[in-house]
């Protein structure tokens, strides 16, 4: 079966160059077991070969080709047709994508842009750390020169609140929950605060009188304040 998974439309105008153009985005895919194929179709569109689609707060890295060849988009546009493929493999996952580029707004010296082929692998090794590999190859069209690149990383990631309840919980057995759970909600509640702030909005705050009864009565401190916060 298979499914339609995007389809978008948009138009932009340059008001100081007097110029304006259009983006067109198409992608289908399915799933074979743990195979999933994907095929899609990208313009970002030219004005007569003057002023290409710009966007230049998006995640460029992430859209056509992993060689960052066009982080900024050619005056004659760029159309990317494309296909992956996704699995996984001795306890990852692997990712194979190949492009194809042109002009958007062809001339008589620019219309083929290349090609390129991307692959990835990505294994976590524990919870906390992850390692991959990344490899992306782009064969030069009518403009731009051939360019080869590998990635080789090593991942950590972990939830900074919930080392700081595992230690907190810890003491509370040896000492007495009762003598620390006041420390704990304060810094539960300096951390709310913190994502608030990152997140520019307010929140309500959730960690209230009502909870420190409750905090009182459980060990369970890590469970309650996931809850809440």
């Amino acid at each position: 079966i298979i499914n339609l998974l995007l389809a978008e439309f948009a138009t932009q105008e340059n008001d100081t160059a007097d110029k304006s153009d259009t983006y067109i985005a198409l992608e289908a895919g399915t799933a074979i077991s743990d195979i999933k194929l994907k095929a899609g179709y990208e313009l970002l569109g030219s004005d007569n070969g003057g002023y290409g689609f710009s966007t230049p707060l998006a995640t460029l890295h992430k859209f056509n080709g992993w060689a960052d060849q066009f982080l900024g988009t050619p005056a004659q546009g760029l159309q990317d047709i494309y296909v992956s493929i996704r699995g996984k493999l001795a306890g990852g996952s692997w990712t194979v994508v190949a492009h194809d580029y042109s002009a958007g707004d062809a001339s008589a010296t620019v219309d083929d842009l290349g090609s390129e082929i991307d692959a990835v692998y990505v294994k976590a090794i524990n919870k906390t750390f992850k390692a991959g590999i990344k490899y992306a190859a782009y064969n030069a069209g009518n403009i731009k020169v051939d360019a080869d690149k590998v990635w080789v990383w090593l991942a950590a990631s972990f939830n900074l609140l919930d080392s700081i309840f595992s230690i907190f919980i810890k003491a509370s057995r040896n000492v007495g929950f009762n003598t620390i759970h006041k420390t704990t909600v304060n810094i539960c509640f300096y951390f709310q605060r913190l994502k608030a702030f990152q997140r520019k909005e307010r929140l309500p705050l959730l960690i209230n009188k009502l909870h420190f009864k409750r905090l009182q009565k459980t060990e369970n401190l890590r469970y309650i304040v996931k809850l809440k916060v």
